[in-house]
């Protein structure tokens, strides 16, 4: 961030209570999340660093998609976001059966089944997602460290940006060759 490389930081704040977020993100404390995050919000404003905060919360069914019944400290965080999104579950890049999944269109009509893209990845195009070890992913819906493509405690961001790690994806993904990439062959794409 010294450097001026980060330009937005995303959060997962997920379920909407304390409780139901530590289900949700297993080994995740809410408390210590929370604060750090808090933290890291108050201080980016302070420093008038140019880093944008976005926050995104899965909200299970049958859960409504506003503030109205979410525990303070979440509206809080959310309020601190330069953007907020609110959404349903999804399956995790192919990694989740999720009951009426979109992906395979099990239980779903013909007009609420996801068209896949056959082309490109908005994910992995626009995101690095730092894992608490150190390493680097190239996706959020990588829940098994499938697309590690560096260590942010080994090399620069920019180093693992412009990697050949990362560039096989954006490569294969462009030229349509999804199935070829084991994090993404049976991801639903975004």
């Amino acid at each position: 961030m010294d450097e001026g490389l980060v330009d937005e930081v995303e959060f997962s704040l997920d379920s909407g209570t304390p409780e139901d977020f530590e289900d949700l993100r297993v080994n995740a404390k809410w408390k210590l999340f929370f604060e750090n995050v808090k933290f890291f919000a108050e201080y980016t404003r302070k420093s008038n660093r140019h880093i944008r905060i976005y926050g995104i919360t899965i909200i299970p069914e049958p859960g409504p998609l506003n503030y109205s019944w979410m525990h303070p400290e979440f509206v809080e965080l959310a309020q601190l976001f330069d953007h907020h999104e609110m959404r349903r579950l999804h399956d995790w890049g192919g990694e989740v059966d999720l009951p009426g999944d979109h992906h395979t269109g099990v239980g779903r009509k013909d007009s609420e089944k996801t068209v896949l893209k056959a082309r490109g990845c908005d994910l992995v195009l626009r995101q690095m997602i730092w894992l608490p070890n150190g390493d680097v992913t190239i996706c959020c819906n990588d829940l098994d460290s499938k697309g590690v493509v560096g260590n942010i405690l080994n090399d620069s961001l920019w180093d693992i940006y412009n990697s050949p790690e990362r560039r096989k994806y954006l490569d294969l993904l462009d030229a349509g060759h999804k199935a070829e990439l084991e994090l993404c062959k049976d991801c639903q794409t975004f």
